[in-house]
């Protein structure tokens, strides 16, 4: 019974060493762009869902995705957006520990509309910049500033306010 125990934990410091990097947290999974709302007085309803996954390849360097869902409805209409980005994030200082870094993100990849019967798939990119801050050990709050172009549409600034992240 005793050797079992032992190996039981050594499994667990395992996979306690495999989610670190000297200390370092490898994964960061963050929500971004999530929101619904809805209005009386236009009829519109939106819903919007996004999390986004990035893994430290280097401590101060992450290369990580974020998918996103848009649905609009109103006035006899309704458009749903599908994204895909894709990109690195550059931590500032380069230190060990996510939880309070100064972060820069480029993004690039697709962004897909449907409109009634129309559709139509555009490059799209963007920049994000912002600062994260400590609540827990491994969860923070994460307001952030971004740019966001998709291609024959206009540029899009956007704040954060109400972001978070947990990071492992």
């Amino acid at each position: 019974m005793q050797p079992t125990m032992r190996i039981g934990k050594g499994v667990c410091g395992i996979m306690v060493l495999a989610s670190t990097l000297f200390g370092y947290d490898l994964h960061e999974l963050r929500t971004t762009d999530t929101a619904g709302a809805l209005s009386f007085a236009g009829s519109i309803t939106r819903i919007s869902l996004g999390v986004g996954y990035n893994y430290t390849i280097a401590p101060p360097i992450q290369v990580g995705f974020l998918p996103g869902f848009t649905y609009t409805s109103g006035n006899n209409t309704s458009a749903t957006t599908l994204s895909f980005l894709a990109g690195p994030t550059f931590n500032f200082p380069g230190g060990y520990s996510l939880s309070n870094a100064v972060f820069l993100t480029g993004l690039v990849g697709l962004n897909h509309t449907s409109l009634g019967g129309i559709s139509a798939t555009k490059f799209a990119f963007a920049v994000e910049a912002g600062k994260r801050f400590a609540l827990l050990s491994h969860f923070c709050y994460r307001p952030s500033f971004s740019v966001i172009k998709v291609l024959d549409a206009d540029t899009v600034f956007a704040i954060s306010f109400l972001a978070f992240a947990a990071t492992f």
